[in-house]
C-alpha cells in the first residue's frame, strides 16, 4: 500500500507488532489506534509534531510502558521539550493526566528536554502528591546533548525508593541505549 496516507484501526483485538512488521507503506502520514488496552507504546516520532503526539498520548489512558525514539532535531526534537511533560503530571480542564498510568519511560534522541525540566517532572511523578498519576518504576534518557546541571543529589532518594533512573549524555552512552531501545 505505497500510496496510503491515512489509516484507522478500531480492533482492540489486532496485534500491532505483527500488523506492522507486515505493514509497508511509505506514504502513511495520519495513523489513528483506539484500544484502551494498550499498555505498552514503542514509537520513532521523527514526524509528529507536540499536540499530534499529546492528542495521539491521549488515546493511550493505560500506557505502562513509553519509548520514544526522536531521529531528526529539526521536526520533533524540537516539540520534546519540557513544555511536553506538563501533561503527564498537571491535569488538563477536565482533570485528565497524559498516560497516568505510566511507569517506565524510556527516551532517546535530541528532545530539548533540560535538567531542571526532568527534575520537575521526576518530583511530580514521585513526591506522592497526586495519587491520580503512577510513580515511575523506570526513566532512561538518553540526552543528544551535554551534562548542564547535575540533578543526583535531588533525584537521590528516588532512587534510594526504587526509581531506576538513568541520564546519559555521552555519545556512547547514547549508542548503546539505543540498543535498548
Amino acid at each position: 500500500m505505497p500510496s496510503l496516507t491515512k489509516l484507522g484501526v478500531y480492533d482492540p483485538q489486532i496485534r500491532l507488532s505483527y500488523f506492522f512488521r507486515t505493514f509497508d507503506s511509505p506514504s502513511l502520514q495520519e495513523f489513528e489506534y483506539r484500544a484502551h488496552a494498550l499498555t505498552k507504546l514503542t514509537l520513532v516520532a521523527t514526524d509528529f509534531t507536540r499536540d499530534r503526539l499529546i492528542l495521539l498520548l491521549r488515546h493511550c489512558p493505560k500506557v505502562t510502558f513509553l519509548s520514544l525514539s526522536i531521529d531528526r532535531d529539526d521536526y520533533c526534537g524540537q516539540t520534546v521539550d519540557d513544555d511536553f511533560l506538563e501533561p503527564f503530571v498537571s491535569p488538563d480542564e477536565d482533570g485528565q493526566y497524559l498516560c497516568p498510568r505510566l511507569e517506565e519511560w524510556l527516551c532517546r534522541g535530541p528532545t530539548r528536554f533540560t535538567d531542571e525540566g526532568i527534575l520537575k517532572f521526576i518530583t511530580r511523578k514521585q513526591d506522592g502528591s497526586q495519587p491520580q498519576i503512577a510513580k515511575l518504576k523506570r526513566m532512561h534518557i538518553a540526552f543528544n546533548r551535554i551534562h548542564v546541571v547535575d540533578i543526583s543529589g535531588k533525584t537521590e532518594g528516588f532512587v534510594e525508593d526504587g526509581l531506576d533512573l538513568q541520564l546519559s549524555y555521552s555519545p556512547d552512552d547514547i549508542e548503546a541505549f539505543a540498543r535498548e531501545l
